[in-house]
């Protein structure tokens, strides 16, 4: 299994896939610890941005020529729950959609994981426009979480790839993950938990020679009989990002491992981790009789590159919900 860790290269400035590749691109993924939620936005959709109203609402907004998407939370003082129901909190929510001369079109009880919630459809003008919306809105322990959309034509709302964004929402469960292994290096600035089944990583301080000179770079890996975890943080000088967007930055750090290693890249998509910019995506190995899958998840937060990667013989196992929860665990510290 050894040869698991030896294919994770971390060469981060290479430029260019060395071969055409047939990849799929699926919407951009939002993860919000803050608040324990993901959603998966509708592919073509740009990486959301994020914003904190003045009222302390945190928003994250997306748009093309279809529509805007928007997923928000608030968190309520808990006197408010002594005055109103969770019903009430609800309804207070819809008036709040349906205010200057909107049309309600439809109504109705939803909930995700327990918690109640409603899903509402209206009708709102603009001048000489009309937009036609689709807000659902749930009481998630002390916040109104709400997944949105605006569309600037009436057929867009009942397309599948809009239902698939609304389905996607799923919460965190921060309970599961204290059942399992927490890590959290003495000499960098994350949490993670490990799937079961994992010991503690042991770590490797290194320098990366790259355009930018040497790179500093903690690495911790751990495996057992199915996979392996690799955790890594290079420290990067302020000229690379005087002189690289952070989307240039995250594609040259994917071009680069799977150049480094003639991988064959499956799917791709970018990333949101609250409001630090990030890439996920899943290589394989050329090798026809035991290929090794591998996901990796980059997350940007200046001055810093953090990788997440897990690597295994069985794409099951890429997939399984164990592994996928060790990915949605990873947390920067503030």
């Amino acid at each position: 299994m050894k040869n698991l860790f030896i294919i994770i290269s971390i060469l981060f400035l290479f430029s260019g896939i060395s071969e055409a590749q047939k990849i799929t691109m699926t919407g951009p993924r939002l993860v919000s610890r803050e608040a324990a939620f993901e959603i998966v936005f509708p592919t073509g959709f740009p990486l959301p941005k994020h914003e904190i109203t003045k009222d302390n609402m945190v928003m994250f907004t997306t748009e093309t020529n279809r529509g805007a998407c928007l997923v928000s939370f608030n968190t309520f003082e808990h006197s408010l729950f002594e005055t109103k129901t969770i019903e009430q909190i609800l309804s207070d929510a819809i008036d709040g959609y349906l205010k200057d001369g909107s049309v309600l079109v439809s109504k109705k009880d939803i909930s995700l994981g327990g918690y109640k919630g409603k899903t509402v459809k209206f009708d709102t003008k603009d001048g000489n426009n009309i937009y036609y919306n689709r807000f659902d809105c749930y009481v998630y322990g002390d916040q109104l979480l709400q997944v949105a959309f605006v569309a600037y034509e009436k057929k867009e709302l009942d397309k599948k790839d809009l239902a698939d964004y609304f389905s996607s929402l799923t919460l965190i469960d921060k309970k599961l993950e204290s059942h399992t292994l927490g890590f959290a290096p003495e000499d960098d600035d994350y949490t993670v938990y490990l799937p079961h089944g994992f010991t503690k990583p042991t770590g490797e301080s290194s320098e990366i020679d790259t355009d930018y000179g040497k790179v500093p770079t903690l690495m911790y890996t751990v495996e057992n009989k199915t996979g392996a975890c690799i955790l890594a943080s290079s420290q990067y000088p302020e000229k690379l990002f005087d002189n690289k967007t952070t989307d240039q930055i995250l594609e040259d750090a994917m071009n680069g491992a799977v150049k480094s290693q003639d991988f064959v890249v499956l799917s791709k998509h970018y990333l949101l981790r609250d409001e630090n910019a990030g890439l996920s995506y899943i290589v394989k190995t050329k090798s026809k009789n035991s290929p090794i899958y591998i996901r990796y998840e980059y997350c940007v937060r200046l001055p810093k590159l953090y990788q997440v990667a897990y690597s295994t013989y069985s794409l099951k196992e890429l997939n399984s919900p164990e592994v996928l929860n060790y990915f949605k665990s990873f947390e920067l510290s503030k």
